[in-house]
């Protein structure tokens, strides 16, 4: 026996990308405290294992809803998907100083804007998404 996925059950790529980002999110906060650098003591408000821990949960979290509620285009999943984005980035980029300077050589910030990145430009495909599956005719 076979089971037939139809489109609307799967993901779109809308969906597919906030996936990409919040793994690429979860990625750099486990492999975030991992770092042999001398100037690594200062990081450790964004490595250490409480925010690690917690950045886990989020993206697993935020796994859950763009698979799940955001896969069924419900409207609301999306405004839930999308807003970690600028509750962790925001006060990340305001305060890490590897954030500030991630145009330049210095590294540890780059994972974390390309996931939040394509966590935003996710939300953006998934809305226009679910905009046009509700305006079409039933």
């Amino acid at each position: 026996m076979s089971v037939s996925l139809s489109n609307s059950d799967k993901p779109g790529a809308g969906c597919c990308l906030i996936g990409v980002g919040y793994v690429l999110f979860a990625w750099s906060a486990a492999a975030g405290g991992h770092s042999h650098s001398p100037a690594a003591p200062q990081f450790l408000q964004f490595t250490g294992v409480w925010p690690a821990t917690l950045a886990l949960s989020v993206a697993l979290i935020e796994l859950l809803i763009a698979f799940g509620p955001l896969k069924r285009r419900e409207p609301w999943a999306l405004a839930a998907a999308f807003l970690p984005v600028p509750l962790m980035a925001i006060p990340r980029i305001a305060t890490d100083p590897r954030c500030l300077a991630s145009i330049t050589t210095v590294h540890g910030c780059h994972t974390f804007l390309i996931a939040m990145a394509a966590v935003t430009v996710g939300a953006v495909v998934a809305g226009m998404d679910i905009r046009k599956y509700h305006q079409r005719p039933a």
